[in-house]
């Protein structure tokens, strides 16, 4: 095999590499989007053409309380393919925010999280461990509340939808990290969110 053969080889299985992490990552936002929109069927059986009809019918049903969505629709000059194209990365770079991490950073491994929450339960925590636990659960708790008042952001401003989705961040926040385990939150645990965490943000 000639040197020239053995690039284009090397170059090929990288132009695979990125079509299968361009594929996977037009899935992952067709999922978000889908559990949004509240659209019962699963998408994943469809050809992108058919999902995209999906899509469009509920865009349409919002259009009347949605000046953003009535906008793409009416006067984009875009095909419906190109319309759920544009929306599906318009809404996934609105809720998730290019600067801000896909999952909750937090400093340790999940399995090191899950062991401590355990112990936890059953037995008292040294002092690192509990320093560990109480870390961890502020990172997932200010992670929590933002990607809440993102997710109501989008629905607010681009769905029309002028309710919180599944209740109020802080609230709902509090119950799923702190109460629902039984541990005593740190007072007033939001308010250091911004000053702790460069990708926090609710405006």
């Amino acid at each position: 095999m000639t040197k020239e053969d053995k690039e284009l080889v090397k170059y090929m299985e990288k132009v695979k590499v990125l079509i299968e992490t361009a594929k996977n990552d037009k899935t992952n936002k067709l999922k978000i989007l889908s559990k949004i929109l509240n659209i019962k069927k699963d998408l994943s059986k469809l050809s992108f053409k058919n999902q995209c009809s999906e899509i469009t019918k509920i865009l349409k049903k919002r259009k009347s309380s949605s000046p953003i969505i009535k906008e793409l629709l009416d006067n984009s000059g875009l095909n419906s393919r190109q319309t759920c194209e544009v929306f599906l990365n318009v809404m996934h770079d609105l809720i998730f925010n290019k600067k801000n991490p896909k999952k909750a950073p937090i400093e340790i491994t999940q399995e090191r999280y899950y062991f401590l929450i355990q112990k936890n339960k059953t037995s008292k925590l040294t002092k690192k461990e509990n320093t560990e636990l109480h870390k961890a659960l502020n990172i997932k708790y200010c992670y929590c509340i933002q990607k809440l008042y993102s997710r109501n952001k989008f629905n607010r401003l681009i769905l029309g939808i002028n309710k919180y989705d599944k209740g109020f961040p802080y609230a709902v926040c509090m119950s799923s990290i702190y109460k629902k385990r039984n541990i005593k939150p740190p007072k007033n645990a939001s308010r250091t969110c911004r000053k702790k965490y460069f990708w926090y943000n609710t405006d």
